[in-house]
């Protein structure tokens, strides 16, 4: 009688949160571990050179116009250059209230 057409296969229908918000990679899992190109790992060495000179410059820069900021960024890049940690200075003050007797 009358030639109807083939029927077509219907999509399946996902869920709407699966659709809108499709699951995310896991960006720490194992396989996405990449060595860092050799040029990435000479970059890094030389910014931990060279940021606390960077430091102590831009304080002596600023330190004529605020007394207080380029003061404690020279500091803090001088320790940095020397390799003093924060915890080595709490050490350092526990040792000295110990020695007086507080």
């Amino acid at each position: 009688m009358y030639n109807q057409p083939p029927e077509k296969p219907t999509p399946e229908i996902k869920d709407l949160p699966e659709i809108m918000f499709p699951p995310k990679p896991n960006l720490y899992s194992p396989l996405n571990t990449e060595p860092a190109p050799e040029s990435v790992k000479v970059v890094e060495r030389l910014s931990g050179i060279l940021s606390p000179y960077f430091i102590v410059v831009v304080g002596l820069f600023l330190y004529d116009r605020n007394f207080f900021l380029g003061f404690i960024l020279i500091i803090v890049g001088i320790l940095s250059i020397l390799g003093i940690r924060w915890d080595n200075i709490k050490s350092a003050i526990t040792e000295v209230k110990k020695f007086f007797g507080s």
